[in-house]
């Protein structure tokens, strides 16, 4: 057993003096053996015991450090799902403004496209003043046109083709 015990703990062995020493007196070796292995022991109960103490300390920093992260992910979706909202306002503004700026494009309905071509045509052959009193009323039409578009865009409505005969 002694013989053992030297090679767990790196001692020399000497194995005349071990066998000697428990013939003769063997109250002594069995002491020194027991503080051997009570050292030991306590040695391995001391590691477990700081093992023990630096998982429970890496247990709280990693569930500090997932939580840091879950917080750090809420807080990046919110931002990215922030600046889509405002990109998405930003294009909405652009189309309205770009609506606004924008000439407004004529609205015809069948009637009035049918005195367009009839104005057209009988310009040609009509007189002076039969040319002007029918781009008069053209030119009235386009304008009704143009304001109607004007204030559909402006009031956020979607603009009608063809469906008002107030002109």
């Amino acid at each position: 057993m002694r013989i053992k015990i030297r090679r767990i703990f790196g001692m020399p062995s000497h194995v005349v003096w071990d066998v000697l020493a428990w013939i003769c007196c063997c109250w002594g070796p069995a002491i020194q053996e027991s503080l051997h292995v009570d050292s030991a022991v306590r040695t391995v109960r001391h590691k477990q015991a700081e093992a023990e103490g630096r998982d429970k300390s890496l247990a709280k920093y990693l569930d500090k450090s997932v939580k840091r992260a879950r917080k750090e992910a809420l807080r990046k979706a919110a931002e990215d799902r922030r600046a889509e909202e405002e990109r998405w306002e930003r294009e909405r503004l652009e189309a309205i403004m770009d609506a606004q700026a924008a000439p407004p494009q004529l609205e015809m309905d069948e009637g009035s496209e049918k005195n367009e071509t009839a104005s057209r045509t009988s310009s040609k052959s009509a007189t002076g003043s039969e040319s002007q009193s029918m781009s008069r009323s053209t030119s009235r039409s386009l304008q009704n046109s143009a304001r109607r578009s004007q204030s559909q865009s402006s009031s956020g409505g979607a603009i009608s083709i063809g469906d008002d005969d107030s002109d």
